[in-house]
């Protein structure tokens, strides 16, 4: 099974006119036809530049007739370098060839152009970017010929360079401008300003075009030369017509000799502003359930917890040790108390005060009195529901045995002294 061909490349045909109105009625139809037979997307842009005769009737006309047919209009004449720049905005497909409407080009010297726009370096390994057209040689004076031959034939003798044929002959002011810019930009071809040439879409969009005027052709291939693009010349089919006079160029040439612009500026893009934080939500603090249902005057409920009872017989000094310890703890705030789950009191419930300790409490003992131990700070049990621990605020105090009733301790001046202390000197 034969693989199918792979698809071609669309072209686009640009034709800038100005005062042009019998050209276009003789060159549209022609250029319709051969683009229809070459089997590949195309379409044709006229750009009216500011006619004054009946060019814009013509294509009025003329747009029912030839397909893929598009008309732009300039209210007054811009120049060939200024349609150019438009129609490569405009352009839909990926070649573009500009045919000057003031000469009588023959479309279907498009052919030979477009099959050699397909064909890859074999070095290089890439594609041309530019194929021009060069017309066709005028007669050339005889002082030109014999000038020329003798040029060849000295590079011929002393260095060994082959004898080629000379360059087409277009006037002596072409030959002039043809040195000059060859000399000043580089321009290689024979024919620069042939309006006859074929172009990538996507080269053309590299740069700007700069010029306004004729000198466009010449700025084109002078940035095709600077980017190392490759180019070619085919010749173009001989016509007996004259050239057309070349339009003014000085401006344009200072232009791009003094600032030329050899790729697209990008605009720069604003520094983008750090993303602000959002504000999380605020949320109104929820009543607490305890709160919220009870009652305005409820009283604390407590739940006492049993007192331990000490091992040993209870002694004066212990007993007041855990008064005094459950008296600082009932002073204590709720929230101060460790461990402690209370609700909001409005009305606390007094704390009984529990009896002073007796002698009778203190058995008689008849053993030696110890030595006196240092005194425990009384630690703070945290109060459960609202009344103090008995059990766990009162330190471990280890069983004191009996002592005789001579040896009794005496109380002093920060309180009672624990059972067994020394008695004080007289």
């Amino acid at each position: 099974m034969a693989k199918s061909a792979a698809p071609k490349d669309g072209v686009t045909v640009v034709i800038p006119a100005h005062n042009a109105a019998a050209e276009l009625h003789r060159v549209l139809p022609a250029w319709g036809a051969v683009l229809t037979n070459l089997n590949r997307p195309f379409e044709i842009l006229v750009v009216n530049d500011g006619s004054t005769d009946g060019t814009t009737a013509a294509l009025d006309g003329l747009s029912k007739r030839v397909p893929h047919l598009r008309v732009l209009t300039h209210d007054a004449r811009r120049g060939f370098g200024t349609c150019l720049r438009e129609c490569v905005t405009e352009a839909k497909h990926p070649l573009l060839l500009y045919a000057g409407a003031d000469y009588p080009y023959t479309p279907t010297d498009i052919r030979p152009m477009l099959e050699r726009i397909d064909l890859r370096d074999e070095i290089l390994g890439k594609q041309p970017d530019l194929i021009s057209g060069a017309r066709a040689s005028q007669p050339r004076p005889l002082l030109v010929t014999v000038l020329g031959t003798a040029w060849k034939l000295f590079w011929r003798v002393f260095a060994g360079l082959p004898m080629s044929d000379s360059p087409p002959w277009y006037g002596w002011g072409e030959w002039w401008y043809r040195v000059r810019v060859g000399w000043v930009f580089g321009v290689p071809l024979a024919d620069v300003n042939s309006a006859f040439k074929l172009y990538r879409t996507a080269f053309l969009r590299r740069f700007p075009i700069q010029s306004d005027g004729d000198f466009v052709h010449t700025e084109l291939v002078a940035k095709a030369t600077f980017l190392t693009s490759i180019m070619d010349e085919v010749p173009l089919t001989p016509q007996p017509h004259a050239l057309p006079p070349l339009g003014p160029t000085g401006a344009d040439e200072r232009t791009v000799f003094r600032n030329p612009i050899f790729a697209v500026e990008q605009p720069t893009p604003a520094p983008a502003e750090p993303p602000k934080p959002e504000a999380a939500p605020v949320t109104p603090p929820a009543p607490a359930a305890a709160e919220s249902n009870a009652p305005a005057t409820m009283k604390l409920t407590t739940t006492a917890t049993p007192e331990a009872k000490p091992v040993g017989p209870s002694s004066p000094a212990t007993t007041a040790a855990t008064s005094e310890s459950a008296k600082g703890d009932s002073q204590l705030p709720p929230t101060a108390a460790k461990g402690a789950v209370s609700t909001p009191v409005t009305q606390p419930v007094p704390e009984q005060p529990k009896p002073a300790p007796t002698t009778a409490d203190v058995a008689p003992s008849t053993s030696v009195a110890e030595p006196k131990l240092p005194a425990k700070a009384p630690e703070q049990a945290p109060a459960q529901a609202g009344k103090p621990d008995a059990s766990k605020s009162a330190p471990d105090v280890p069983p004191v045995p009996p002592s005789p009733p001579d040896a009794r301790p005496k109380p002093d001046a920060g309180g009672l002294s624990s059972p067994g202390s020394p008695l004080p000197a007289t």
